[in-house]
């Protein structure tokens, strides 16, 4: 029972850790840098990761096929939209990343929802010490946290919050 305890802790002051410093970093100059290419190496992972996992896997079709799927799709999302989001400040005009601009906030905390809870799920449901069994999963749970923190601050912030 210890040890169950002290895997919850660890996870909720990991992601708690994780979302506070992505609001504490949300507004500077460091961010603005390299927001672009967290965000490109965090598409990358979830691709890689799930595309990994899913060629694997036994079982062709299952409900664990289908999250590692999503999670693909996730990841190229992630990866097309600060893709847009870069070259609109170098190459395009404008109005063709308005319109990724426009709906991305909203899908984005959503996936952020989806990946936060889907890792956590899949870590309570494992026996497997978190570190170094679970990285992945705690990668997932930490980008999901980045997710839902990033865009609750944008939307606190376009209300005048």
């Amino acid at each position: 029972m210890k040890n169950i305890s002290r895997r919850k802790i660890t996870l909720a002051c990991l992601i708690a850790l994780s979302g506070y410093a992505t609001y504490r970093l949300f507004d500077t100059r460091f961010v603005k840098i390299t927001i672009d290419y967290l965000a490109f190496s965090a598409g990358i992972f979830l691709m890689v990761e799930g595309l990994y996992k899913i060629s694997r896997s036994k079982v062709a079709i299952s409900a664990d096929q289908f999250l590692r799927g999503f999670r693909v799709m996730i990841g190229g999302w992630i990866f097309l939209i600060h893709l847009s989001q870069f070259m609109k400040y170098r190459v395009f005009s404008r109005q063709i990343a308005e319109i990724t601009i426009d709906y991305k906030d909203y899908f984005a905390f959503f996936m952020g929802i989806f990946l936060l809870a889907e890792s956590l799920y899949k870590i309570s449901a494992s026996k497997a010490p978190l570190f170094p069994a679970q990285f992945p999963r705690i990668l997932r749970a930490v980008i999901g946290t980045c997710l839902i923190t990033i865009h609750i601050v944008q939307f606190m912030s376009k209300i005048g919050f």
